[in-house]
């Protein structure tokens, strides 16, 4: 049975660098599967939907998370920011207190 997931996850360098993150094993780095937490995952990205070999709502919630982080990080770089601290929550939330350099040339934390 494949389970459908609707997702934001369109860009496959960024889905790559969450897969990663979570420790996935790629089928095959040039194609569009993975395995992560025992659960296969198949993506399209052109329509932002990932198919799995079976019920893995935790799975996907937890690479969507990742995939936003991911994001978040490539914009971080492209504005000349950078990750200072890295907290997990025990709710699983993910909390980046990040330095920022601004026109004035000054840094500045964020969180």
């Amino acid at each position: 049975m494949t389970t459908r997931y609707q997702t934001d996850i369109r860009d496959p360098s960024l889905a790559r660098s969450a897969l990663a993150a979570a420790g996935a094993d790629f089928a095959d780095p040039n194609q569009l599967r993975a395995t992560m937490n025992g659960v296969e995952l198949t993506f399209d990205f052109t329509a932002g939907v990932i198919h799995t070999t079976a019920e893995a709502g935790d799975v996907v919630a937890q690479l969507r998370q990742l995939y936003a982080e991911a994001q978040f990080m490539g914009e971080l770089t492209r504005q000349r920011g950078e990750v200072l601290a890295r907290e997990v929550r025990p709710n699983g939330d993910i909390v980046l207190t990040c330095s920022m350099v601004f026109e004035d040339g000054d840094a500045k934390r964020c969180r």
